[in-house]
């Protein structure tokens, strides 16, 4: 009987490192039909990353809204205007206001998205016109909230379509600034997943996060009448990311445009 006994724990044995081998096949083809799976979907991601542009060259401003156009008997008035090239932005007012300039010509929710401005000029404070990344607000009063970005600092504000606005502190600081950038000079932001960073020329000026802004809804450009009169004058605005459509390619300008912007900051 001894034979026997010495054949069936044979037969138990293979029959455990049978088991034992296909549960490590097992494991393996897992593993990897997992990480195939996180590999494609990353791919799909990024490959639908598109890059919108608009050089304010053609005297249009299509996929472009102002909110404040639905907005009767306000105390100020603005102008907005793509010409010459460049985008440029008046604002007549006796108090302290903000017009904002949205992008709507597709919508957008993203946790990841890129927003590159050149401001050429403004007169007045240099704390009063940029871009502006924020999101909705349920009340219906404001446009939204928003971290905007300008050539010297970055603060919170909630906009309304009428103008007015309150500073908001979201756990980062009301008011982050950092070096100025140069008027003509390429500005960067870059935002992931509440995580904002700004750049000039692949500088790292500053980085802060805010867990409120999980993602980004609303983008746009603003000016503040901060001294009763706001003139600004921007040279392309580009917007890149996943779920970003791509836009017409716009030619490169002469840097001639500083030139025809303080020349028209110079008219009386």
């Amino acid at each position: 009987m001894g034979w026997v006994k010495k054949t069936v724990d044979e037969i138990l044995y293979r029959k455990d490192n049978i088991v034992m081998f296909t549960l490590q096949k097992f494991i393996k083809a897992f593993t990897f039909a997992s990480c195939l799976f996180i590999l494609v979907l990353n791919f799909s991601h990024f490959s639908n990353a598109g890059t919108w542009k608009d050089d304010f060259n053609d005297g249009m401003l299509d996929g472009w809204t102002r909110p404040s156009d639905k907005v009767k008997d306000k105390n100020w008035h603005s102008t907005w205007k793509s010409q010459d090239g460049v985008l440029d932005v008046i604002i007549h007012s006796d108090s302290s206001n903000i017009d904002f300039l949205q992008l709507t010509a597709f919508p957008i929710s993203s946790s990841s998205l890129t927003v590159e401005v050149t401001i050429l000029l403004e007169e007045g404070s240099t704390d009063s016109f940029g871009m502006a990344l924020g999101i909705p607000i349920e009340d219906g009063t404001y446009i939204g909230q928003f971290h905007t970005f300008t050539r010297t600092s970055s603060f919170g504000l909630s906009i309304a379509p009428d103008g007015r606005f309150n500073l908001l502190d979201f756990g980062a600081g009301d008011q982050k600034r950092y070096p100025c950038i140069p008027s003509g000079q390429c500005m960067k932001v870059v935002f992931e997943s509440g995580i904002f960073r700004v750049f000039s020329q692949d500088t790292l000026l500053l980085e802060f996060v805010d867990e409120n802004y999980p993602k980004i809804e609303l983008v746009g450009i603003f000016a503040w009448s901060i001294r009763n009169e706001i003139h600004g004058v921007m040279d392309n605005f580009v917007i890149s990311g996943p779920g970003i459509p791509d836009g017409p390619p716009y030619a490169v300008h002469p840097k001639g445009k500083i030139a025809v912007a303080w020349g028209r900051l110079k008219r009386p």
